[in-house]
């Protein structure tokens, strides 16, 4: 036991230092866990820049810069290919989710290999057409044996079909979880690559360069699934096999590969550096004469990736944030990462321009500078695509990846100089992200939930059409709320439920649905002590007679009947900060804010946010915290977010206020000028603010 206890002790104190989401939203650590994400990825990239540029020196050696060409566009096409797999896989990981949330988990390895087989079989496709064109070139009069060329593009098909393989085993259980790696394994297969080129060119010439990158793929794809397979047990997975069996890929629909071309296709916009580099090829190809722009590309293209690479690290996150208590805090995620994509664009550009000038100090200084704003763009356009890629907005990024492409395809066509290539790329993706951030997120689509906090069940009461309403008083003593909106919502379709204290149910139903009074005796099993319906009549005519009728609750009486600016925000908000100075307000919809240092410590902050979603429902949760909390959440929607230290006199009369400006609000329907005007003026003020 001593053997476990050590572990677990040390295996809490590397979580307490790792930085995670939930206290970089909470706590304000949002600089700290950026720079965990992201600490790798500078080093890894700047490696990278290096290794292309030995690759260029010693093929230079062994061939004229003329044959340059192809190489470059061989490695492009790779790029490529591998971001259009990605995309492809995002199916594969919504797949695993659904298994997963339908507790399904065994059913989640069969699904990784199908993906598995369907893998192995799309990459073997490259290789054997190489295969092919070896074997033709062989067999015509007076071949001198294999050409450096057909070796390269063998060397990258191969890497291609590892790190397909590799990519899709991963993406199984990083639809759940991450995957943690040490860092050294994240840069031995660069070093391997770069140790094999070095040591091996003097024995074997530039044939050293197809060899490293088979190499360096096959060692990055070994510990990319061995760390994988130790990740799926954590996740409570079966681990796929290794080798699956082929018939496997029947499990994969026509739906499921229809779904995957179009994230795909969808995904392709992440590797404009290779759509670049293929344009810079053709209009600026490596030359001996003189510094080529395509030639500058390739070496710096890993730091020019930082601009796009980043969003990468985030993806896990901006994925799940709708999951669970999280949802609230996605204006604050986005704030973040726009922070870090002007952060990223700005040292990518410093570094890159420092790099060039280092390499090539004879090259003019003006056609680099044309990189920085280039740099801007694509880091913003990043983002946009990455929001809305999670967001599952695939029509408008095929819209934005045909307009890309179609766009950098007639300024290759047009032969225009290089600059003006990158100028034009910088335009078109300046004008795609702001088209992607301007177009309206849409919420997916779900299934109207019978129960409901108040504050949505008044919402959608206000709403509704011709409906009865329902008061129901149940005897604390016979039964519990919880147990009779069980029994209720299964017996009655169609029914939206919701509860306000201990024993008080209330309901609606459209005319047509509506069960008799009869029905909920039955189904409340006897536990009624009141029970009032209304007489069929608009949601807000019913809400009227039920106020009229004294049925109501108090809190919701004192709701409908306070002065609709009691709703406004910014009063709640001023009269906090007077009343409380030492606590603390989180605006979730400007996203600032945030909690005070040491007032909730971090193995508390998932009770904190389950006692947010409570708050928001207009529940109570007796959490053992050292904070009290208020939320305003019109329409079951947390804005605000109050926090005091616990049992503090007056707060426990300003949070009945707060659920009673929720409740007003809500039943303000948005749909309403009034309405309208209300949360718009709110939503501006506290955008100035922040």
């Amino acid at each position: 036991m001593s053997r476990v206890a050590n572990w677990l002790r040390s295996e809490a104190k590397r979580q307490a230092r790792r930085p995670d989401l939930v206290a970089a939203l909470l706590l304000g650590q949002g600089a700290g866990y950026a720079r965990y994400r992201l600490g790798f990825v500078l080093v890894r990239l700047l490696l990278r820049t290096a290794l292309h540029a030995l690759e260029l020196l010693f093929l230079s050696r062994a061939i004229p810069f003329e044959y340059l060409a192809p190489l470059l566009s061989y490695r492009a096409l790779a790029a490529l290919a591998i971001s259009l797999h990605w995309g492809a896989t995002e199916s594969l990981r919504q797949r695993v989710r659904e298994v997963v949330q339908q507790h399904q988990p065994a059913s989640a390895a069969r699904v990784v290999e199908s993906w598995l087989s369907a893998s192995v079989l799309g990459a073997a496709g490259p290789v054997l057409i190489v295969i092919a064109q070896i074997a033709y070139a062989l067999r015509a009069p007076g071949s001198e044996g294999i050409s450096l060329f057909h070796a390269y593009a063998l060397g990258c098909c191969l890497r291609l079909g590892f790190d397909a393989y590799a990519r899709t085993y991963h993406a199984g259980v990083f639809a759940l979880r991450r995957v943690y790696r040490p860092l050294a394994t994240l840069l031995l297969s660069d070093l391997c690559e770069v140790a094999i080129i070095v040591f091996g060119f003097d024995a074997l010439g530039a044939w050293s360069i197809p060899l490293a990158t088979v190499g360096a793929g096959l060692v990055d794809a070994i510990l990319t699934v061995y760390y994988a397979r130790r990740a799926y047990p954590r996740a409570r997975l079966r681990s796929p096999r290794l080798l699956p069996r082929p018939l496997a890929i029947r499990a994969l629909d026509w739906s499921t590969c229809k779904r995957a071309c179009v994230q795909s296709l969808a995904n392709a916009g992440m590797q404009l550096d290779a759509w670049l580099l293929l344009a810079l090829v053709y209009v600026d190809p490596p030359n001996a004469t003189s510094i080529s722009f395509a030639t500058i590309y390739y070496v710096l293209r890993p730091l020019l990736g930082l601009a796009t690479h980043w969003v990468r690290s985030f993806y896990f996150d901006l994925s799940r944030i709708d999951l669970g208590g999280l949802a609230a805090f996605r204006p604050r995620l986005l704030r973040l990462l726009r922070r870090v994509a002007l952060s990223c664009a700005l040292l990518g550009a410093v570094l890159t321009l420092s790099v060039a000038r280092w390499l090539w100090p004879t090259f003019g200084l003006w056609p680099l500078l044309w990189f920085a704003p280039f740099f801007v763009a694509r880091a913003v356009f990043a983002l946009a695509q990455l929001e809305a890629f999670a967001a599952r907005r695939y029509r408008e990024l095929l819209v934005v990846t045909g307009l890309l492409a179609a766009g950098i395809a007639v300024l290759a066509w047009l032969a225009l100089p290089a600059p003006i290539v990158v100028l034009g790329s910088t335009l078109s993706l300046a004008a795609s992200a702001l088209w992607l951030q301007l177009r309206p997120r849409r919420e997916p689509a779900a299934a109207p939930a019978q129960v409901v906090g108040l504050a949505e069940w008044l919402s959608a009461l206000r709403g509704a059409g011709e409906v009865r309403v329902g008061v129901l008083r149940i005897v604390r003593t016979s039964a519990k709320v919880s147990t009779v909106l069980q029994q209720l919502a299964a017996a009655q379709a169609g029914v939206r439920l919701s509860r306000h204290g201990r024993e008080c149910v209330l309901m609606f139903a459209p005319v047509q649905l509506a069960p008799t009074r009869g029905e909920l005796v039955a189904a409340a099993s006897g536990t009624l002590r009141q029970l009032w319906v209304s007489e069929p009549c608009h949601g807000s005519g019913a809400l009227a007679l039920a106020c009229s009728a004294g049925v109501l609750p108090e809190e919701l009486t004192r709701a409908l009947d306070a002065r609709p600016e009691q709703a406004d925000p910014d009063a709640l908000e001023r009269d906090f900060v007077a009343a409380f100075p030492t606590g603390r307000v989180l605006d979730l919809a400007a996203g600032r804010g945030e909690l005070a240092p040491g007032s909730v410590p971090r193995a508390a902050l998932g009770t904190f946010l389950r006692q947010l979603a409570a708050a928001s429902r207009q529940h109570e949760l007796r959490a053992r915290l050292s904070v009290d909390v208020a939320v305003y959440a019109p329409h079951g929607q947390a804005q605000l977010v109050f926090v005091v230290p616990r049992a503090l006199p007056g707060f426990a009369e300003f949070r009945a206020r707060v659920r009673v400006a929720s409740l007003r609000a809500s039943y303000l329907d948005r749909s309403t000028p009034l309405g309208q005007v209300a949360a718009a003026l709110g939503m501006t003020a506290r955008l100035t603010r922040s």
